[in-house]
């Protein structure tokens, strides 16, 4: 059993996404990471929660996604939704007379918060699998995506 223990990297050297290039090796490790993340990230975080979080998106990037993924996982409902994309070509300039709309999703998800109970256990939920961030990554990555590496929500 010895001769099988390896440590598990945290970060990964090369982004998963760009992968195609690499070694065969290195693409089977991209996928046993993404295996894993994909049997434990619904017992970690519950689907409810992540039509929640992205309630305002259609498309969303690979990192800013792994970003959410990763916070949440470490803080349980302490996030609000992500707010609306901004398109490109919109400016900056431009005044607007609406209210701010991220006041009143502010205040449904500390209401949220307040409501749901927080478990104390020493293992994490999932079946005891740790997700670390190369995972999250590696994951995103087997995933569908357009040219701009955003993944449909």
């Amino acid at each position: 059993i010895a001769d099988q223990l390896v440590p598990r990297p945290t970060a990964l050297l090369n982004k998963p996404r760009e992968a195609a290039m690499l070694t065969t090796q290195y693409v089977e490790d991209i996928q046993n990471k993404a295996m894993r993340v994909e049997r434990a990230l619904p017992a970690r975080i519950p689907r409810e929660r992540l039509r929640k979080l992205l309630k305002n998106r259609e498309m969303i990037h690979q990192d800013e996604l792994a970003d959410l993924l990763l916070k949440e996982m470490e803080q349980p409902m302490s996030q609000d939704p992500v707010p609306k994309q901004v398109p490109a070509w919109a400016s900056a300039d431009v005044m607007s007379l609406d209210q701010d709309p991220s006041a009143s999703s502010s205040k449904a998800c500390q209401a949220e918060r307040k409501s749901s109970s927080s478990g104390g256990g020493a293992t994490p939920p999932g079946g005891g699998i740790d997700i670390r961030e190369a995972d999250i990554h590696s994951y995103l990555a087997t995933q569908r995506t357009n040219k701009d590496h955003e993944v449909s929500v």
